[in-house]
């Protein structure tokens, strides 16, 4: 049985990292991330879509490699969207990396892959993670509900694809957290943690 070891993601730094229509005067770049990791020590980092990696050129990424293992840090990656290019090109930056997850969200502002779409590019990069020994986590992400989540777990049948198992993200499918841990425990390849509260607007008009 594999060893469970716990990190901080990117997305554990919003504000610092930023996102589209916020930047921060000094943004937390992929290094000062590791910093935190070893400030806190976790052993893991996982550096999502929200401070993208594809950027950084190869003597950027192999120094970032460096530092991560002097820190005694190990990365894991991500990703937004699965067009087989960025996952090709996110697998051989996971590769740089060491890193053993590569962490993928479905949908992107400009695609929205359907079942059928979503199988047939997923099995064209299944070579690739065969050859470098990278996991691709499928996060549970808005639109779809666990149970297809689980299903296209189930349809590629490989031991090179499971589950990102987010907390809180199903809520868009008004699903429980509950509902999706009995749907999707037995894929689950990694596990997002957070605190989050739901309550009344103060003009009583729905909840945030």
């Amino acid at each position: 049985m594999k060893k469970t070891k716990i990190g901080i993601s990117s997305y554990s730094y919003s504000y610092a990292v930023g996102f589209p229509g916020f930047t921060p005067p000094s943004p937390l770049d992929a290094f000062g991330l590791v910093d935190k990791a070893a400030e806190l020590e976790v052993p893991v980092l996982q550096i999502g879509d929200n401070c993208p990696l594809d950027g950084l050129g190869q003597e950027r990424l192999a120094a970032l490699g460096d530092y991560a293992k002097r820190r005694g840090i190990s990365i894991e990656v991500g990703t937004r969207g699965i067009k087989t290019d960025n996952l090709l090109r996110y697998i051989q930056i996971a590769a740089a990396l060491h890193a053993p997850l590569l962490r993928v969200v479905l949908d992107t502002k400009d695609s929205r892959p359907d079942f059928d779409e979503i199988i047939q590019l997923l099995r064209c990069v299944l070579p690739e993670l065969e050859k470098t020994d990278i996991v691709l986590g499928i996060e549970n992400h808005d639109r779809f509900p666990a149970r297809v989540f689980a299903q296209i777990v189930k349809t590629l049948d490989h031991p090179n694809v499971g589950i990102v198992l987010d907390t809180v993200n199903s809520f868009a499918c008004e699903e429980t957290t509950w509902q999706v841990v009995d749907e999707l425990a037995k894929y689950t390849v990694n596990f997002h943690v957070k605190d989050f509260k739901i309550q009344r607007v103060e003009n009583s008009m729905g909840c945030w």
